[in-house]
């Protein structure tokens, strides 16, 4: 075969790589729209919407500060999205908006530090289409890689907990990056890491944690040169980031409600509490989620070839191998602060897995930098294999991302229809003064949303009862 040929091949093959990418992330953005659509209040989510509906927001966020946690931010959040609702039937639009907005946000952020990260790395400017796509495609890595995704994405009342948290940092990274910053800037860097900070107490630790151990390496490997340490582009907003997250971790790691807790834990739980750890690690670690997670990651697999074939890329090998090692580092710091936390202050009782999500981020920044390296330094000589890498993958990733928007759709679509319909049922006996015993059937299974079950007393549902003014008692069919 000769070059024109092969040249010829080597534009197609590209053009419809790339294309197939694409797709893939317009697949995505419509299977985390549609969710967001369908997804419908369920769990502790009834507790915090009743509470929202009696209070003001002071006297809301005072509440929950001072008997549930110390996560006084995520309160106030939840309660802003909630309070345009004037019926129960209005929530879910108050939390369609509320994941569109997180999804703009993470879009925005991710795309920012992956073009900020390749112009340090490599030297060149991509192209602002393909940071969108390999953005989201890196939000689809990340939800799959996520342990216990449904709870960390779709459970409200936890979300803004855990997965604003991370949304966030991620926003307050992004900014931190930027060269050039205004005043704005700064507000909305302290504004991020105040939230990392007071939406869970393990957020505060770690990045302080992280913090730290940057801004003290930093200022010995240029103690001779201090002059450095203050002119540094960088300095002002780390300094803000720093002194934001510790100040509001003060306030909310150690409120009354927190410690409380823990007293409660020691009281009731130590002696009765057991677990096989081993297999819940089993469980957690075993999930063929994590197949999916990597075969998107395998997507920066493609990226890395693409930057090995560009005009003007220079390799910055040293800032290469310290991103590594700080993508390691934050990794394995999560890790070992969450067992701790979990053996020294929770007693041995087991963290929720939604509480991971800080390692589950860290995990997929390290796999992905992982493939980016490896898909760089794949031999050139190789065009055959990297011909079939480049459809190959991208083939994978679209009929999987395209199949899972189908397939939730089937899922998620009926349990919201079915779940509609049995909120309306008992507004209409309401309004006819039913007392008697009100008879249901079992929602359907949800897909990759929460679930409501009225059999399960955890689910709160004497509260949807309080919420929608009924009195009459819920029974399921069997």
């Amino acid at each position: 075969m000769n070059s024109t040929s092969e040249t010829k091949i080597n534009t197609v093959i590209n053009k419809v790589g790339k294309w197939l990418l694409t797709l893939s992330a317009v697949s995505f953005v419509l299977l985390f729209l549609e969710l967001s659509w369908f997804n419908r209040p369920a769990y502790d989510d009834m507790t915090g919407i009743f509470y929202a509906k009696v209070n003001s927001l002071s006297q809301y966020v005072i509440w929950m500060y001072h008997n549930i946690s110390g996560r006084w931010i995520s309160w106030a959040y939840f309660y802003t999205v909630m309070s345009p609702a004037t019926s129960f039937n209005d929530y879910h639009f108050c939390f369609f908006i509320y994941h569109c907005l997180t999804l703009l946000i993470f879009i925005y952020s991710v795309q920012l530090i992956i073009r900020i990260g390749i112009s340090n790395l490599f030297g060149i400017k991509i192209s602002f289409r393909f940071s969108i796509v390999n953005s989201i495609l890196f939000l689809a890595c990340f939800y799959f890689f996520t342990v216990q995704n449904i709870e960390t994405w779709w459970y409200i009342g936890a979300s803004f907990m855990y997965l604003q948290g991370i949304v966030f940092l991620l926003l307050g990274v992004a900014l931190l990056l930027k060269e050039e910053k205004k005043i704005y800037h700064y507000l909305i860097v302290s504004f991020c890491f105040i939230y990392v900070s007071s939406s869970y107490e393990l957020y505060a630790v770690i990045t302080s944690f992280l913090f730290s151990i940057f801004i003290v390496h930093f200022i010995v490997k240029n103690k001779e040169r201090i002059s450095i340490v203050r002119e540094n582009k960088y300095s002002l907003g780390v300094i803000v980031a720093f002194v934001s997250l510790v100040v509001a971790a003060l306030f909310s790691v150690f409120s009354s409600s927190n410690i409380e807790r823990r007293a409660y834990y020691k009281e009731f739980f130590v002696d009765t509490y057991k677990v096989d750890y081993l297999s819940v690690l089993k469980s957690t670690l075993l999930d063929r989620k994590y197949l999916v997670a990597f075969v998107l990651a395998s997507v920066w697999l493609l990226i890395g070839i693409k930057l090995r074939s560009s005009a003007g890329v220079f390799y910055n090998k040293s800032r290469i191998i310290n991103t590594f090692r700080f993508f390691a580092f934050a990794f394995i710091s999560s890790v070992i602060i969450m067992l701790l936390f979990q053996i020294l202050i929770m007693y041995g009782i087991l963290i929720p897995p939604r509480g991971w999500a800080f390692s589950s981020l860290s995990w997929t920044f390290l796999i992905c930098f992982s493939f980016l390296i490896s898909g760089y330094h794949l031999p050139a000589f190789w065009q055959t294999l990297q011909n079939a890498i480049k459809l190959i993958i991208p083939v994978i990733v679209f009929g999987f991302l395209s199949f899972t928007m189908i397939n939730q759709y089937k899922f998620a679509s009926v349990y919201s229809k079915k779940y509609d319909a049995f909120i309306n049922s008992l507004i209409d006996a309401k309004k006819k003064n039913y007392t008697g015993l009100f008879y249901m059937d079992k929602l359907p299974d949800p897909g990759m949303l929460m679930q409501l079950d009225m059999e399960d007393d955890s689910h709160n549902p004497q509260f949807l009862k309080d919420i929608l003014g009924v009195n009459f008692e819920i029974k399921v069919n069997k």
